[in-house]
């Protein structure tokens, strides 16, 4: 946590000196609050929880006006999806829908030279559909991600991880 709070803290400083580079800061920062958010809850403190998981929204949604409008919140819909199931159950069902809408519009983008794309890429943004898809009760949709999951990275380690 020590190395956490001095990524923040450079965040912080970055921001301040890199204005050219304002709106991937904020995403970082977001993360990070978030991340904060998940650690509060684990706490037990759910006032701390909640003050941190909108200031994590808030801080999203002000990237969002420094960014092209296609790819607003993005950032923060993914990072959701790394921590929903640890967030509070009252925000558990946005989470993985935020994920999915990220993911999606991703998808839209890149789903056309997908196979031209490092392998890393491909199976983040098809393991995000699937995942995200089947957290929030979607399993049909999931299933035909999964589908394309195994067309797409056929004879790659994310193959051997069934």
């Amino acid at each position: 946590m020590d190395r956490f709070a001095r990524g923040e803290k450079n965040i912080d400083l970055l921001l301040a000196k890199r204005p050219e580079a304002k709106s991937d800061l904020l995403a970082w920062k977001a993360g990070a609050i978030l991340y904060r958010a998940v650690l509060a809850d684990e706490a037990n403190h759910p006032d701390e929880c909640k003050q941190k998981y909108q200031q994590a929204l808030d801080v999203s949604r002000k990237r969002a006006r420094r960014s092209r409008p296609e790819l607003a919140s993005q950032q923060l819909r993914r990072d959701q999806s790394s921590v929903a199931d640890r967030l509070p159950k009252e925000y558990r069902e946005r989470a993985w829908a935020a994920a999915y809408t990220s993911y999606k519009e991703i998808w839209k983008q890149q789903g056309p030279i997908i196979a031209g794309l490092p392998l890393h890429f491909k199976g983040e943004v098809l393991g995000g559909l699937a995942k995200s898809r089947a957290k929030t009760g979607h399993k049909l949709e999931a299933a035909q991600y999964l589908d394309k999951m195994i067309e797409v990275l056929k004879d790659t380690p994310y193959a051997s991880r069934r």
